[in-house]
């Protein structure tokens, strides 16, 4: 007797595709969320003036820091640091754990 779970299928697609896509899409976002939280707590204890340090893409790259996408802070409308990046936004409102 084979095993069924090998012939089930979820919108027409194996069980276990559907499952590893779930899981992936699922911890991309926890992971996803841990690090944009991670960016907007080093910016804010920045901003407090603490010293942390942070990544920077561009730092590592060699190009000039404090602009972009990946480096640097990136100040809101009213001048503050900790408004956090589209991604990051997204990341936090995403992922209910975070």
């Amino acid at each position: 007797m084979e095993s069924r779970l090998n012939d089930r299928r979820i919108l027409g697609m194996p069980v276990q595709f559907v499952a590893v896509v779930a899981i992936s899409l699922a911890l991309t976002i926890y992971f996803g969320a841990w690090a944009a939280d991670a960016r907007m707590d080093a910016r804010a204890a920045q901003v407090a003036g603490q010293n942390v340090q942070q990544f920077s893409f561009q730092a590592a790259a060699n190009s000039s820091a404090g602009t972009g996408l990946y480096g640097g802070l990136d100040k809101s409308a009213d001048g503050s640091a900790a408004g956090g990046q589209g991604w990051e936004r997204f990341f936090l409102y995403a992922c209910p754990l975070h």
